[in-house]
């Protein structure tokens, strides 16, 4: 796939800046939370670069009740139980997003809302269509793309160890740029967290060949 980069912050402001003075960016993430890895980057380039940020957003996050023990004691819910979790977690978390996006200066959501159900590191269940609704996930992407004009499409590097809703957003965000029509398609950058120092190895996610990354392509931390 000749249009997938990897970036850190500092790279993948300097290319936007580059290319568009005031750009426009679809963020395609799995979960409420996921934009946090570029949420410094996406702030720069609403504020700062005063381009457009949107996000699309596949799973309506009720699978979050591992990680919940903070928000039980926020919310006065026992969020850690997993029927308790499920039944109020999509909508807390929605909200959390849209708090968090007011700062970073989001200004559009697409929540294709798809269960959030558990963890896997096998992205096949939800390709094929048995986990999720690919045909509608494909359809509103293409709606997204068509309509947005975007300069950049953002989303997580496809690491084999990730999780299989990871993967998935990301398959499903290349595929849709790739069945793009319009008279530019948008950059996809990939991005991931890492730790000071870091030297990001990646050429591919195996089986996936549309994850290859552009010859030459600069892997940056």
């Amino acid at each position: 796939m000749k249009h997938f980069l990897l970036f850190s912050c500092l790279l993948c402001l300097l290319a936007v800046a580059s290319v568009a003075a005031q750009p426009k960016v679809l963020v395609v993430t799995a979960h409420p939370d996921d934009e946090t890895t570029f949420s410094v980057t996406l702030y720069k380039i609403a504020r700062d670069l005063k381009g457009t940020v949107d996000l699309a957003l596949l799973t309506d996050g009720q699978g979050g009740f591992n990680g919940s023990e903070l928000g039980s004691q926020y919310y006065g819910l026992n969020l850690t139980d997993s029927a308790t979790g499920r039944a109020y977690l999509p909508a807390i978390r929605k909200q959390e997003l849209m708090n968090s996006g007011r700062i970073i200066g989001i200004r559009n959501y697409f929540f294709l809302d798809q269960k959030d159900d558990y963890y896997s590191q096998n992205p096949k269940p939800y390709l094929d269509g048995r986990n999720w609704d690919m045909a509608f996930i494909e359809k509103r992407l293409d709606d997204v793309l068509a309509k947005g004009g975007y300069d950049f499409v953002f989303t997580m590097l496809p690491d084999s160890t990730q999780h299989a809703h990871h993967k998935t957003a990301t398959l499903a965000a290349l595929r849709a740029v790739q069945r793009y029509k319009g008279p530019k398609k948008p950059v996809v950058l990939g991005g991931k967290e890492q730790n000071i120092g870091y030297e990001i190895q990646f050429a591919e996610l195996k089986g996936y060949p549309e994850t290859r990354i552009r010859k030459g392509a600069p892997l940056q931390t």
